[in-house]
């Protein structure tokens, strides 16, 4: 059965797993926050993992001070078995994520 979960990280950067898909598993990603909190510009990467080659959602996007990015901007994005998510920033920031886990394929 199909299970909705959050991921939520505060003050984190440099680079960072968000989330690892379990094993016999599929995720689909759908929708996320990527909040700057800090009193400077950040770039932030945002990155799948799948068998030792990463695969980049964003790559050294500027971050403004005081905003936020939607690193899918509503598309959703599938995650297979052992795939790992990760952030990578200039700076800390906020995640806030959500997630549908165990999807029938």
């Amino acid at each position: 059965m199909a299970t909705f979960k959050s991921i939520l990280k505060s003050g984190i950067s440099n680079p960072q797993i968000l989330y690892t898909t379990p094993t016999g598993v599929t995720t689909i990603l759908l929708s996320g926050f990527i909040a700057n909190k800090e009193a400077d510009i950040n770039e932030v990467s945002l990155y799948i993992r799948r068998e030792g080659q990463d695969y980049y959602i964003l790559y050294n996007i500027p971050l403004a001070i005081g905003s936020t990015l939607q690193p899918t901007d509503g598309r959703k994005v599938v995650l297979q078995p052992a795939d790992i998510l990760y952030i990578s920033t200039t700076a800390p920031v906020d995640v806030v994520m959500s997630i549908i886990e165990n999807v029938l394929t």
